[in-house]
């Protein structure tokens, strides 16, 4: 089946399309501007069975919406909540926890088919664990690469030139602000993820996300990188709920 999978997170709109569990197609619009969000003249052809569509900022959710079914008309829209996603959430709150962390277990879990902890590097960084019987197991939030430079951007002693490849030491401010964010981000990447090996041995490491292909190569665990993997996760659960109903 075709999918249109939608995700929109607190930095970017991502839309990808889906032949079956091939993704086929890739486009993203920043989040803060969705009346451009728009998709391309290319795609007008196609006919997706379901559109999947997870959201953590539910103020832009109903603007996808209209014009995703305006451009696909006659395609059925799932609106993707975390109970949705087929595991079981081990949580005190689960009412609380981002829809995008809890698909990204599932599709980590789908392709893998064993425990894992995936590791989201966007505007936060986000660790979750999904265990080898795939319940999710909660995880940790840190603030992801973007946050620590405009955290210090808006310091108010901090004026920085322009951005500055990460060398160590930094020989001004804003070399300093490039080798802290890049070495104190791997040392909290490995640090967190020694941790969680150290309790459960036997997991799989994923990393995606916006920052993933910057920052994948500084994690010193073997691991997987898959970039989209929230899209797929919308696919995967728009796969079987439709295959349910089927």
């Amino acid at each position: 089946m075709d999918t249109l999978a939608v995700d929109i997170g607190n930095s970017r709109i991502k839309a990808g399309y889906f032949r079956g569990r091939k993704l086929t197609d890739f486009i993203h619009f920043p989040s803060d501007m969705p009346e451009g969000f728009f998709l391309p003249s290319s795609w007008s052809g196609r006919k997706p069975d379901v559109i999947g569509i997870s959201s953590v900022v539910p103020g832009i959710e109903s603007q996808v919406v209209e014009k995703t079914s305006v451009f696909f008309p006659g395609s059925s829209i799932f609106l993707i909540r975390a109970s949705d996603c087929g595991i079981n959430l081990r949580i005190r709150n689960p009412l609380s926890v981002g829809v995008d962390r809890v698909l990204n277990c599932r599709a980590a879990r789908e392709i893998y088919g064993k425990g894992a902890l995936v590791a989201d590097i966007g505007t936060a960084v986000t660790l979750d664990i999904i265990s080898a019987r795939g319940d999710f197991e909660g995880g940790f939030i840190i603030p992801g690469p973007g946050l620590w430079e405009s955290a210090l951007d808006r310091t108010a002693m901090i004026n920085l030139p322009g951005r500055s490849a990460a060398r160590i030491p930094g020989r001004d401010t804003a070399g300093a602000i490039a080798a802290g964010v890049r070495y104190g981000m791997a040392g909290a990447l490995n640090g967190i993820i020694g941790a969680v090996l150290g309790k459960y041995p036997s997991l799989e490491i994923v990393v995606t996300g916006g920052g993933s292909s910057r920052f994948a190569k500084y994690i010193r665990f073997r691991k997987h990188l898959r970039k989209h993997l929230t899209l797929e996760g919308i696919n995967y659960v728009v796969s079987c709920n439709s295959q349910r109903d089927g």
